[in-house]
């Protein structure tokens, strides 16, 4: 019995902790850049008039259009973890066909911050430019 006493307050911190976690967990962001597209793209928020961003399987949905823009009504902060804060989330970037669909992944070293300094240090985009 007194073994349940002490068991029981455990496992209530575990399941609130647990589901804590899972009613703040920030979006992941996904990329969708036309396959033909090179360069930096752009999101421009709080544009009225525009859709917003969407939502699918917990991601951001983030489909830039042939000059790699993309205009939302969102505002910047939209899915972050505070206000601050975007929290720890998955980045992934996808070239797209001209019906929208994923062709191929594009690959972490060639998008983000690890690109940014790369074209800092080098001046060029990609490692074998």
């Amino acid at each position: 019995m007194k073994k349940m006493l002490i068991s029981f307050p455990i496992f209530l911190t575990l399941l609130g902790g647990w589901y804590w976690l899972e009613k703040n967990e920030p979006y992941d962001e996904v990329f969708m850049i036309p396959r033909d597209y090179k360069g930096c793209v752009n999101v421009v928020y709080e544009i009225h008039g525009v859709p917003p961003l969407e939502v699918k399987d917990h991601s951001i949905q983030y489909k830039m259009d042939h000059d790699g823009i993309l205009l939302t009504s969102s505002p910047p902060d939209f899915g972050w973890e505070g206000k601050e804060s975007s929290g720890l989330h998955d980045i992934d970037s996808f070239y797209i066909d001209e019906e929208g669909m994923k062709i191929n992944e594009i690959p972490k070293t060639r998008s983000g911050p690890s690109s940014w300094e790369n074209i800092v240090k080098t001046g060029k985009s990609f490692p074998n430019d």
